[in-house]
């Protein structure tokens, strides 16, 4: 069986908002509605992004949700 994940890619400038996100999403794992985040986050130097993991499922992710919904009001 092959899971399949989601990377999101922080650029360093971002790395403490970045780390927050990380730190709540750990504490929502198993709740309903919210990806499973992945133990580790990973640092690419060339890049100098931040990236961490959690489980990828298909549809709209939640910025573009919202920006279709206020489109709609």
């Amino acid at each position: 069986m092959v899971k399949i994940v989601a990377c999101k890619q922080v650029h360093v400038d971002n790395a403490e908002a970045a780390l927050d996100e990380y730190d709540h999403m750990k504490l929502l794992r198993g709740a309903p509605h919210i990806a499973t985040l992945h133990d580790g986050l990973e640092y690419n130097r060339k890049t100098s992004t931040l990236s961490f993991f959690m489980d990828y499922y298909k549809g709209k992710d939640l910025d573009r949700q919202v920006q279709m919904l206020r489109g709609a009001a």
